[in-house]
């Protein structure tokens, strides 16, 4: 009889010590980030649904795109949770669709139209939009845009086009605002359909159709990931803070009740930037 408990004794330790080493052994997909605090940003209209955001290198200024009508302007206090007012909107594209824009390059602010990108500004004084000609790249279909220089990267954009992963350069040397074109495709996961980017000091942030995080170092091409960003939200933007230590995530909740001007910014921190897999919980900033 007792060489039977321990028999069986040892079986069950030994099915405990597997269940554990395969729960450790699960695919970072299966984690889910959840954020440290929450803040909230009111639209400039209660019914507006934003298509995308980008931030600038200190991740204070933002810009907002609405497909129809253009680009938001507004500046972020990571303090109080609140931006001011916003600017716009501003119909960088004309009559066409907006389908992205980014805070980049030469302290530019650019637009995703459909005959390509282009850079715009706003007089200070008296709010006259100013456009630059198209510089390049018509068709595609999403864009991010590299606010640090980092002379070892020579992609300095990320853009999505039929499915693939694009890497950017900006050629200086053709024009004052510059032409962009492209370096080549990445060699990213397959069968992954992209939906949102972000890029800063040669990192680029991917999120996909299934709200899970990947990470790509544009130098080296390595990829990590992925982990799941909080379900129960569409995600409508990424932005890498600086120091390349913690996202901040655009997202408004899919449950009917929620006031359709409250965009719920959520911070997400990990260590060391490297694999996706380090990532925290985020702690309040003072």
């Amino acid at each position: 009889y007792f060489l039977g408990v321990v028999i069986v004794t040892s079986m069950w330790m030994f099915a405990l010590m597997l269940s554990f080493g395969a729960a450790l052994q699960r695919p970072s997909a299966t984690m889910v980030l959840h954020s440290g605090f929450t803040m909230y940003a009111k639209l400039p209209l209660p019914w507006l649904v934003p298509a995308g955001y980008g931030c600038d290198i200190s991740a204070l200024d933002v810009v907002m795109t609405d497909t129809a009508a253009g680009c938001y302007l507004a500046s972020w206090n990571h303090t109080t949770g609140t931006t001011s007012y916003w600017a716009g909107p501003y119909a960088v594209c004309g009559d066409g669709p907006t389908l992205a824009a980014d805070l980049g390059p030469n302290d530019q602010t650019w637009a995703l139209c459909e005959s390509g990108i282009r850079s715009f500004s706003v007089d200070a004084l008296t709010g006259a939009l100013r456009t630059s000609p198209s510089a390049g790249l018509a068709g595609l279909e999403k864009f991010a845009l590299d606010s640090v220089e980092n002379t070892s990267a020579s992609v300095v954009g990320l853009g999505l086009r039929n499915g693939s992963v694009l890497g950017l350069r900006l050629d200086m040397s053709q024009s004052a605002e510059g032409r962009w074109f492209i370096l080549g495709s990445f060699n990213a996961p397959a069968s992954v359909k992209w939906k949102q980017l972000a890029l800063r000091n040669g990192t680029g942030l991917l999120l996909d159709q299934k709200d899970r995080l990947w990470k790509v170092d544009v130098v080296t091409g390595e990829w990590n990931g992925p982990q799941m960003l909080p379900k129960g939200y569409t995600w409508l933007g990424l932005c890498v803070r600086p120091g390349d230590s913690n996202l901040m995530a655009w997202g408004v909740q899919d449950k009917h009740c929620v006031a359709p001007s409250k965009v719920e910014l959520m911070y997400f921190e990990w260590s060391g930037f490297p694999p996706l897999s380090g990532l925290a919980r985020h702690r309040r900033l003072t």
